[in-house]
């Protein structure tokens, strides 16, 4: 299905839609189907690898991730998470080394290994541990831009996380970014509230 929604497979190019479910429903019920046989780090590591699909253009990926992340349900379950995403990074970086940076693989596998920082991102900071997401994301994140950078980890901040965390980390960089416009306007509005 997920395939479906970058080549025409069937007779619509939305294929999730032409079922009537979102692709993170859709992911959400296999996953939970798969944790259902019992919650191993080998079924664990098959739902990690689910979040290699191709992402349905008509989505937001952070649906998907999120979906992904209410699966799990225990504390045990999110660090072992972690663990297993953090591998799938690892694994990603080796084959980015390989590729040249013009390259339209390159950019996909980029844009994908981001997409799994995000969500360790979101798993720590669900378990109330922003800094060890912040420091994660900022060490692996590929962004050659560090404006851009701080702008994608302070929107998830802001989304994930709390005010306090998000302006702990404007501060933290304040000197170091010429950040955005929008972004001082919200860091004064926030200081002031």
């Amino acid at each position: 299905m997920s395939h479906a929604t970058h080549y025409l497979t069937f007779s619509n190019w939305e294929t999730f839609r032409a079922i009537q479910i979102s692709q993170s429903s859709f992911l959400g019920m296999i996953i939970k189907r798969k944790l259902q046989t019992g919650v191993t780090k080998e079924n664990l590591k098959y739902c990690v690898k689910l979040l290699h699909v191709k992402f349905d253009p008509y989505s937001y990926h952070l649906d998907l991730l999120c979906e992904f992340i209410s699966c799990l349900k225990t504390v045990d379950m999110e660090y072992m998470a972690i663990e297993l995403l953090k591998d799938e990074v690892s694994e990603m970086l080796e084959k980015l080394k390989k590729l040249q940076k013009g390259e339209t693989k390159y950019y996909r596998l980029s844009e994908h290994c981001n997409y799994f920082i995000e969500c360790i991102f979101i798993i720590y900071s669900k378990l109330y541990e922003v800094e060890p997401g912040i420091k994660y994301f900022q060490k692996f994140y590929i962004e050659k831009d560090p404006e851009v950078k701080e702008y994608i980890l302070l929107d998830l901040i802001e989304s994930f996380a709390t005010i306090s965390d998000w302006l702990r980390e404007y501060e933290r960089n304040i000197n170091k970014i010429d950040y955005r416009e929008s972004l001082q306007e919200k860091y004064e509005s926030l200081k002031n509230a």
